[in-house]
């Protein structure tokens, strides 16, 4: 590897903190139809070092590798990939797997490193195509990864202290395309959307809440607009629920709140 890319690599191999049993074999740059030069960094499993199921955890030889590609973080305005065979592994008790490397994150396709950025800049009210440009990568890659990491918060989600709700429909797209949310309104988030306006967005919403620890009959507000339907499935749902009109709706002169 020239000196450059040896020194860049040098520099990815400390902020990944690779242990013993990964080692950094290759760099190199290489310029693509764009004209821009990435960095390519080749990792290797280091001979000897047992390998770890990726189901139970334990150690076993490696069985045989499979060649994997991420991208990861730029180093400087390199865009970088990391490349590595990846063991495998024959695990009496959980059969053949592919060992997780330690820098990739829930995508097949991105590092961690570079997973956490994305999502921090997406977070921070960039849109996915924005992100895209400046990551110099496929904006359906990206809402993969929003998709991904959205459920996995979603799982983790505790919805057992939610007392107040607001709900309100949204245009989903040209035409008559609605989503309706639902938010915790003490909280000020979003806990739970889905397609349509009508009553059975309510019953939904209950299914979910259920589903999440929460309990209907903790309910005691729900702020919406004048809608019929809504007030039609909270009645059905949440008899017990104080009902409270939205004053931005209540108003037809006011605009409403999207």
């Amino acid at each position: 590897m020239n000196q450059s890319a040896a020194m860049l690599a040098a520099l990815l191999e400390k902020s990944m903190n690779l242990g013993p049993e990964w080692t950094l074999v290759d760099a190199e740059f290489k310029t693509v139809e764009d004209g821009k030069d990435e960095l390519h960094i080749y990792l290797q499993h280091t001979p000897g070092y047992p390998a770890l199921c990726p189901e139970c955890g334990c150690s076993h030889g490696v069985y045989d590798t499979r060649p994997r590609s991420w991208r990861h973080l730029d180093i400087w305005q390199y865009k970088t990939i990391i490349h590595c065979d990846v063991p495998r592994v024959d695990c009496p008790e959980c059969g053949v797997h592919t060992m997780r490397a330690p820098w990739e994150g829930d995508s097949c396709h991105f590092t961690a490193l570079f997973e956490a950025q994305a999502l921090a800049m997406l977070m921070a009210g960039m849109t996915v195509a924005g992100a895209a440009e400046v990551l110099r990568e496929h904006d359906m890659r990206l809402w993969r990864l929003v998709c991904a990491a959205t459920e996995r918060a979603r799982g983790n989600a505790d919805y057992s202290n939610v007392e107040s709700i607001g709900l309100d429909e949204t245009s989903r797209k040209k035409g008559h395309n609605y989503l309706t949310c639902f938010v915790d309104t003490p909280a000020r988030r979003v806990i739970f959307a889905t397609e349509g306006k009508d009553a059975s967005t309510v019953g939904s919403f209950i299914d979910d809440l259920k589903a999440h620890g929460g309990c209907p009959a903790r309910i005691r507000t729900v702020t919406s607009d004048m809608s019929p339907a809504f007030a039609a499935g909270v009645g059905d749902r949440l008899p017990g629920a104080l009902r409270i009109i939205d004053r931005l709706n209540f108003n037809l002169n006011l605009p409403r709140f999207r």
